[in-house]
C-alpha cells in the first residue's frame, strides 16, 4: 500500500504552480473533467464510472459515478478540479527533489523550500479595528483609565500601519517564515478566510514556503538610506514614482519586523503544514 503524506494546503498559487511545472515537464495537463449531458429529459438513470488519471498515469484512487443529475455532474466535476490541483504540488515538491532545483545557498531566481516558525500580519484585519470598542473590552478587563489610555495610542499606531499597508500592498497578507524570510500572499490563494488564519498563530507546528526568491531584502536599488535621494529636489522624478511605493512599503514591514537586511522576499508558490 503507497504511503502519501498529507499536507494542510494553507496557500495555493495554481497559475506559478503550473506554469513552474509545466516549464520543468514538458508541458502539463491542467485537469481531467467528465461528465454528461443534461440537454435530454430522460427517467433511465444513466452511470459512467472510471479511475481519474489513469491515462496519464496518475492514479488518484477516485471512482467517480456521473448520473444525468446537473447539479450531481457539477459538483463531482469540482472535485475532480481540485484533486489535480493538489496533486500538482506533490508532483513539483517530487520533480524539484529528483532533479535538486532546490538551492541551499539561494539568490534572486531561485525554487527554495524553508520549512520553520512563522508569523502572520493581515494590514486588512487591523486597519479595520476599532479603537473605542477596544476600550469598552479594556473596561471590562479592569484596566486602569492611564492603561486604557496607553493601549489606546499604541493601538492607533498599529491601525495606521495596517491602513497603510493596505494602501501599498492591497488585497494582500504578509507571511514571515523562520528568521530569514518573507512573503506576501494573495488573499484570493488563501484556502480560509482571513480571520481563521488568526488560529494558526497558536499552533506550535512548523509550516512550510515553496516559492521563488524575488529580491533581497532592503538591497540594491530598494535600499532605505536610498529613499531620501529619491525624495531630494535633483533626483528623476520617474526614478523617484517608480520606487517610491516599494520603498514605503519595505519600510512599513522592516518598522513591524516582517523584513530584515539581507531577508528573501518570496513569490509563494504554496505554503502547507505537513
Amino acid at each position: 500500500m503507497r504511503n502519501l503524506s498529507y499536507k494542510e494546503i494553507i496557500y495555493l498559487d495554481s497559475i506559478e504552480l503550473n506554469s513552474y511545472l509545466s516549464q520543468i515537464d514538458q508541458g502539463l495537463i491542467d485537469s481531467k473533467q467528465s461528465s454528461t449531458s443534461s440537454g435530454e429529459s430522460t427517467s433511465e438513470e444513466n452511470k459512467s464510472t472510471g479511475q481519474i488519471g489513469a491515462s496519464i498515469g496518475i492514479k488518484f484512487g477516485v471512482n467517480s459515478e456521473l448520473k444525468n443529475s446537473e447539479t450531481q455532474t457539477e459538483a463531482v466535476n469540482e472535485s475532480i478540479n481540485i484533486y489535480f490541483k493538489d496533486y500538482q504540488l506533490q508532483r513539483l515538491l517530487n520533480k524539484a527533489e529528483h532533479d535538486k532545483l532546490i538551492s541551499n545557498s539561494p539568490s534572486e531566481g531561485d525554487l527554495v523550500k524553508i520549512t520553520d516558525s512563522f508569523d502572520i500580519f493581515s494590514p486588512s484585519l487591523i486597519s479595520n479595528i476599532d479603537p473605542k470598542k477596544f476600550d469598552a473590552i479594556s473596561r471590562m478587563g479592569g484596566q486602569s483609565r492611564e492603561e486604557r489610555k496607553e493601549i489606546e495610542n499604541n493601538l492607533k499606531n498599529f491601525i495606521s500601519i495596517g491602513s497603510l499597508m493596505e494602501n501599498l500592498l492591497p488585497e494582500t497578507t504578509i507571511i514571515r517564515v523562520g528568521e530569514k524570510s518573507t512573503a506576501i500572499l494573495e488573499n484570493n490563494n488563501i484556502r480560509s478566510s482571513l480571520g481563521q488564519l488568526n488560529t494558526l498563530l497558536g499552533t506550535s507546528r512548523k509550516i512550510t514556503l515553496l516559492g521563488i526568491v524575488d529580491s533581497i531584502a532592503l538591497e540594491g536599488k530598494r535600499d532605505l538610506d536610498g529613499l531620501d535621494n529619491l525624495m531630494s529636489p535633483t533626483s528623476s522624478k520617474v526614478k523617484a514614482i517608480a520606487y517610491l511605493n516599494p520603498s514605503i512599503s519595505d519600510l512599513a514591514l522592516s518598522a513591524i519586523g516582517l523584513i530584515e537586511k539581507d531577508d528573501l522576499v518570496v513569490k509563494p508558490i504554496a505554503i502547507y503544514f505537513e
